[in-house]
């Protein structure tokens, strides 16, 4: 892959002390404050009170105010219903990866404790990878999940320290039954590790050396009848751009034509990155025949290249 490279580049020692800036100031900053959020239901006061006050967004969860009740009677914590067969959640999408080092929860003050069915009890916390869908909030449940930490008692304040090497895009608090779950503010405090939207390395080829994967291994012995090095998936990221070389090894990755199976290959880039642009080199000894058309696609972790056709 080559990567073109637009205005000044700065060296290896700025771009290092820029993202440890970054480290910096994200590990103090409330990475939640204002991001999207969601609840698995909503609970509605003209229904269950037959009374009409502003009350219960998942927004207020991320709005910078502590407050449960205000001077006019709205409350402004979020606040699900109770629904049949239904765990009750909040989800917050925090729009890029962060490294996930605390998750500080606040809970009610105004009423509601020892046991009521609004306490803030009975909870994980867990925080969760991107998946590939457009829609991500009906697809949380595909994403890579660790559980941060699991509330049992109650306590109207929670601060959780998550284990070394969290990281994740959204942070979900599910109840382990059919309450209510009531929430009045949560912070949420890391480091980014990559910008979905802009990245520090887009002037270096981010696939170098990184494990690769093909569906299947050209043999020459097989085929040939013949030995030499050849086809390895790696030889598609070792930063040679060589096909034969010379004694006539061919350092391509090369894959098998297997029945009923397309070929692909695919590097996994060991972190998630936003994708700018994929510049992909075929043989040029012979055979375009075989050279073949495909599509890339960008995963969390990884990148496929897969024939359309076998």
């Amino acid at each position: 892959m080559h990567w073109i490279q637009q205005g000044t580049m700065l060296g290896r020692n700025a771009l290092g002390l820029i993202y440890l800036m970054m480290l910096w100031v994200n590990a103090n900053a409330n990475i939640a404050l204002k991001k999207p959020t969601k609840l698995s239901s909503t609970y509605d006061p003209n229904i269950k009170q037959g009374r009409s006050y502003n009350c219960c967004n998942s927004t207020y969860a991320v709005d910078g105010d502590y407050s449960d009740m205000v001077g006019n009677g709205d409350f402004v914590c979020a606040h699900s219903d109770s629904v049949d067969n239904q765990l009750s959640w909040w989800a917050v999408d925090l729009q890029d990866v962060y490294a996930i080092i605390a998750v500080d929860i606040f809970g009610r003050t105004d009423c509601c404790t020892n046991h009521d069915q609004s306490n803030l009890a009975n909870f994980d916390v867990e925080i969760m990878m991107p998946t590939c869908s457009y829609n991500p909030w009906n697809n949380l449940e595909d994403g890579c999940k660790i559980n941060c930490h699991y509330q049992a008692s109650e306590s109207q304040r929670i601060t959780v320290t998550c284990p070394p090497k969290t990281k994740g895009r959204y942070v979900r608090i599910k109840r382990r039954d059919m309450l209510y779950l009531v929430i009045c503010e949560v912070e949420v405090y890391g480091h980014l590790i990559n910008n979905l939207h802009e990245s520090v390395y887009a002037n270096a080829n981010i696939a170098l050396k990184k494990p690769t994967k093909l569906s299947s291994t050209y043999d020459p012995n097989i085929k040939q009848g013949k030995s030499y090095n050849c086809c390895n998936s790696t030889y598609a990221v070792d930063g040679d751009y060589s096909d034969i070389v010379d004694n006539w090894d061919f350092v391509c990755a090369h894959s098998d034509s297997v029945d009923n199976q397309l070929s692909w290959w695919a590097v996994d880039l060991q972190d998630v990155y936003a994708i700018i642009s994929v510049d992909i080199f075929g043989r040029t000894d012979c055979c375009r025949q075989y050279h073949g058309t495909g599509y890339w696609t960008g995963y969390t972790e990884g990148l496929t290249f897969e024939q359309k056709s076998n």
